[in-house]
């Protein structure tokens, strides 16, 4: 429902866990699994966004490389003790719908140029001549390309539903989201990457992706789980919110631009290690003199 470190996962509670059976499959071909299944509908309670939901468990399938899970979701939003957590549920479903999957499907619909919310790189096959590193100034424009919306090819299908061609694997920045990422050292937004294997994959007008196993997730967008999925036809309904959320993302993109800016301090202590109530040293480039002091 949740990974181990999603702060959500203290909200969200499988009501009838005992419904879930797990089983080992070691098919012929191809790498074993795990497979979960449920004869009946899990009943899911998510304080986090205020919602009881009711899980039709579909397929479930966990592998040593990632995992996949499908079924039919019914939602129903839980009454609230008082309008300030009402408000808070709004402002965490707003949240969740900015940096979903949904959204970014509909901007590329829509060919919504200068999004504040993501920011795309085509990611450029391996080099036999580079190594990739974690800084992304040296990666930009050698590994990975700037993408606009307005370079992806999409094509109605009938019925409200289009595919979006995806030849390449494309690394996704979320931009203004407070979450760190371990890939860059020199980024500090949540990073995903979405491929489509077949070249292709297909959406309704929503953003809402038809076929789930004709794309895969990794980074920010694989973690989000039932935690934070929002019914297919949630809409943003506060427009103030909005722009509050989108003038955090402003505020954000320039505190990483003077956070560029910088200096960083060089510290020497004078011995590697200490013990409790020694004095210990400490040098650096901006001291003109050693300054002692005692660790407790």
């Amino acid at each position: 429902m949740a990974l181990p470190d999603d702060p959500y996962k203290s909200q969200i509670e499988i009501l009838n866990p005992w419904v879930i059976e797990y089983e080992k499959i070691n098919p012929e071909k191809g790498a074993n699994y795990i497979r979960a299944y449920a004869k009946d509908p899990l009943l899911i309670k998510n304080e986090a966004l205020g919602y009881k939901i009711e899980y039709h468990l579909q397929d479930f399938r966990m592998l040593r490389t990632g995992s996949r899970f499908s079924g039919q979701v019914f939602f129903r939003s839980l009454n609230s003790s008082d309008s300030q957590e009402q408000f808070k549920w709004e402002q965490a479903r707003q949240s969740s719908y900015i940096s979903s999957l949904r959204h970014l499907n509909q901007s590329i619909l829509l060919n919504v140029s200068d999004s504040v919310y993501f920011q795309m790189f085509r990611v450029v096959s391996g080099q036999l001549d580079r190594r990739r590193t974690d800084v992304f100034n040296l990666e930009l424009n050698e590994t990975i390309i700037p993408l606009e919306n307005s370079s992806i090819l999409r094509r109605p299908l009938g019925d409200n539903t289009f595919r979006i061609f995806l030849p390449d694997k494309i690394e996704i920045h979320h931009l203004g989201k407070k979450w760190g990422n371990d890939y860059y050292k020199d980024i500090f937004t949540p990073i995903s990457w979405i491929e489509a294997p077949d070249g292709y994959y297909d959406i309704d007008r929503n953003g809402v992706l038809i076929d789930p196993t004709k794309l895969i997730l990794s980074g920010y967008l694989a973690r989000e789980r039932v935690a934070r999925a929002l019914p297919l036809d949630f809409e943003v309904k506060s427009t103030l919110a909005l722009s509050n959320e989108k003038s955090q993302v402003s505020n954000s993109k320039a505190g990483f631009q003077f956070n560029k800016l910088r200096e960083k301090v060089w510290l020497t202590t004078s011995k590697p290690y200490f013990y409790p109530g020694e004095t210990a040293g400490l040098e650096g480039e901006y001291f003109t003199k050693i300054h002692f002091w005692r660790i407790p």
